[in-house]
């Protein structure tokens, strides 16, 4: 990877937070979208929040072989079925 995957761990851990490296759309937005629907919406607002650090370097513009995208393309489109998951879990 181009990135430091042991501070990445270590700031989940330390934020009780979760790493997952992905590396397709697919893989990417099933894991922004993997939480239970009932338990979502179960919790608190806190299980609402969600807390993304996002690589805006110029290599966001490379192309994902596997996507034909650029990586910063799939990223907004991962943001996208995000903000639409979360607005149908707790709407």
């Amino acid at each position: 990877p181009h990135y430091n995957q042991d501070l990445l761990k270590s700031i989940s851990r330390a934020t009780k937070g979760r790493f997952i490296a992905v590396d397709s759309l697919r893989q990417l937005s099933a894991t922004l979208t993997s939480s239970h629907t009932n338990q979502a919406r179960s919790r608190n607002k806190a299980s609402r929040t969600t807390i993304l650090i996002c690589d805006l370097s110029w290599s966001m513009m490379d192309v994902l072989k596997k996507e034909g995208k650029s990586k910063i393309e799939v990223l907004q489109e991962a943001l996208l079925h995000l903000v639409n998951y979360k607005q149908k879990l707790f709407s």
